[in-house]
């Protein structure tokens, strides 16, 4: 009986020695501290600091379901800006968090409020926003974007009313 409970103890002492893999769920890591300087630089408009995070063939969904490279989303990205004096996400409501899921694949999820002034009028625009990045050698090799572009277009609608009754 001796041997058989020394026997238990030597494989549950080897059985939690077992070498863990790496935490397949955390909120910090080398890949979210790139999303964190990828969100700070979009913020600042520091574009060629933004381009670097991407791989050379990463593949960039934003609201679509047609792949864009990432040249092709910072052209869009500053089109969208256009109409906007000032634009940040908010600090209060931020959430990011690195998964690695069945697959081995490394994925960073990003929430937050988007906030822009209109150049037009000062007025505010809020859009809530999701961003799941994969990460490959600390380089986004795809990034999914979702966000509700209705009350920009609102917003800009209203605009366009406006003057279209100050011509009249």
């Amino acid at each position: 009986m001796k041997r058989i409970v020394i026997a238990l103890l030597v494989v549950g002492f080897f059985w939690a020695c077992k070498e863990q893999g790496p935490a397949r769920y955390t909120v910090t890591s080398a890949e979210i501290d790139q999303a964190k300087a990828l969100i700070t630089e979009y913020e600042n408009g520091d574009w060629e600091a933004w381009m670097s995070h991407y791989a050379d063939t990463a593949k960039v969904y934003h609201n679509s379901n047609n792949a864009a490279t990432a040249a092709e989303a910072l052209d869009v990205h500053k089109g969208a800006l256009t109409n906007v004096s000032a634009y940040e996400f908010t600090d209060d409501d931020q959430f990011i968090e690195m998964i690695i899921d069945d697959k081995g694949e490394k994925w960073v999820y990003f929430w937050g409020t988007w906030v822009g002034t209109l150049s037009a009028n000062g007025s505010k625009v809020e859009l809530p926003v999701h961003l799941a990045m994969q990460f490959v050698d600390n380089k986004i090799v795809k990034e999914y974007g979702y966000w509700d572009n209705m009350p920009m277009r609102d917003a800009l609608s209203a605009l366009e009313a406006a003057t279209m009754t100050e011509e009249e």
